[in-house]
């Protein structure tokens, strides 16, 4: 598991490393709209989401992802997180 918080918002990976799905949890108001991009080291948008969340959490599929480590930025109207990294394994 890997979280971090900035301005409130709070994030949590789970579970780190993944292996076929990763789960992001924010702890913003059920009406918040959020942007999630995700980014592998190359720069390469791998996943893009731009919504709200049920229940605060967004189930990622990752089986497609090349195993190696990658970018996650989360972003609402008020606050960007930009979580360093995570792994994905197979």
């Amino acid at each position: 598991m890997w979280e971090d918080s900035l301005n409130n918002m709070y994030v949590r990976l789970y579970p780190v490393p993944a292996h076929d799905v990763l789960n992001l949890r924010l702890n913003l108001p059920s009406t918040s709209d959020v942007n999630v991009d995700i980014f592998d080291n190359h720069g390469t948008t791998k996943y893009h989401y731009n919504g709200e969340l049920s229940e605060n959490i967004l189930p990622i599929n990752t089986s497609g992802f090349t195993p190696g480590y990658y970018l996650i930025i989360a972003t609402n109207a008020t606050t960007t997180l930009t979580k360093t990294l995570f792994e994905v394994i197979h």
